[in-house]
């Protein structure tokens, strides 16, 4: 009988781990990966976060022999390592993360843009437009009573 009861409880007990495994994989936190650009609104490196596009953007970091040893990667536009204490408030950057499903974002990297970056791609993006736009309409086709007719 005694063997019989030990035999129920440990039945029971590999049971109940099991259920707890399948909770615990079920209640984790959604993670979803995204990539965001907008201007930096307020950022407080002490307690690891950075609003970006009015959303929180928690910095990862980890505490290496008493000091504070960054997870995030911080780059330049170009791919350079750069120094977290380079970002101010209203630079522009492009944040790559995961988005938790309470709305915050895990940033893995986070890329300066500089004006001069921006810049060009508005010019270049201007000049295609333009390019477009003063192009001639073939003779063939011409505007009759409202309608384009070829």
């Amino acid at each position: 009988m005694r063997t019989l009861k030990k035999y129920y409880t440990k039945i029971t007990f590999l049971c109940l781990c099991s259920l707890l495994a399948v909770a615990n994989l079920s209640f984790a936190e959604e993670q979803t990966a995204l990539a965001l650009e907008a201007s930096i609104m307020e950022i407080d490196l002490d307690n690891e976060l950075m609003i970006v596009a009015e959303k929180d953007v928690r910095l990862l970091s980890q505490m290496v022999d008493g000091k504070k040893v960054w997870k995030t990667v911080f780059v330049d536009d170009k791919g350079n390592s750069i120094s977290a204490a380079t970002f101010r408030k209203r630079d522009r950057v492009l944040v790559h993360g995961e988005k938790t499903t309470s709305g915050a974002i895990e940033a893995r990297e986070i890329v300066k843009i500089t004006e001069q970056t921006t810049t060009e791609r508005k010019t270049y993006d201007t000049k295609s437009e333009d390019a477009n736009f003063n192009k001639p309409l073939p003779p063939e086709i011409r505007l009759e009573g409202g309608v384009w007719k070829n």
